[in-house]
């Protein structure tokens, strides 16, 4: 999240952190915002129907606000933890009954139809994204990845690839753990910390292996 800050004489002169990203149009008078805020942290935005600032305070995963000037929908999605997260975390009840809190909204929640292609043609390998994280890297029985491939010029635990359920669906935030050899996502080498979403046929490259987001 950007943090420029603002001085709005309309919010008591607070300083509020302002994010900046694209939007996307889903219908009239709604729109999508495509930049992450952070759960229970103020953040402003500037109205894509008419320019007004809007304060957000997201309280969770997938939030929507209202323009107060032009009624205008804004959705978008936050990181961090929810609040209702850590409640269940804090309730001493017994642990049963806390995995079924923690497990029920999954029951829901529609699985990623997304899976990481790699291989040649005739020995093409797959493997479905899950929800949650998803941990590929060299193969390794000490720090074993979620997806491991045999290259031994990729490192162990490279990167992390989370399905975040939006709008308009999943998107697919990819982020680099271990580099011991540059890792190369959409043809640019990435740091350690780096932070790139994935569209459907984008590839990384692992060591000298290249992997590609297909949809299902």
């Amino acid at each position: 999240m950007e943090t420029n800050k603002l001085i709005l004489g309309n919010i008591g002169k607070k300083q509020i952190p302002f994010l900046k990203g694209r939007t996307q149009k889903l219908k009239e008078g709604e729109y999508a915002f495509l930049a992450e805020a952070e759960i229970g942290k103020e953040c402003i935005v500037v109205c894509p129907a008419c320019r007004k600032f809007v304060v957000l305070n997201p309280l969770k995963r997938v939030n929507s606000d209202t323009c107060k000037a032009c009624n205008t929908v804004i959705r978008y999605c936050a990181k961090g933890k929810e609040q209702k997260e850590e409640t269940v975390e804090k309730d001493p009840q017994p642990v049963h009954q806390k995995i079924v809190l923690t497990q029920k909204p999954d029951v829901s929640t529609p699985l990623p139809k997304a899976q990481l292609v790699w291989g040649c043609f005739y020995n093409r390998k797959k493997y479905p994204i899950k929800l949650g994280e998803n941990i590929v890297g060299r193969a390794d029985s000490e720090m074993p990845s979620d997806l491991q491939i045999n290259d031994d010029y990729a490192s162990r635990r490279s990167v992390k690839i989370e399905p975040i359920m939006g709008p308009q669906g999943y998107s697919f935030k990819l982020t680099v753990l271990n580099a011991s050899n540059p890792v190369i996502v959409k043809n640019e080498s990435r740091p350690v910390g780096t932070e790139v979403y994935l569209n459907y046929d984008d590839s990384f490259i692992l060591g000298s292996t290249t992997i590609t987001l297909k949809k299902i």
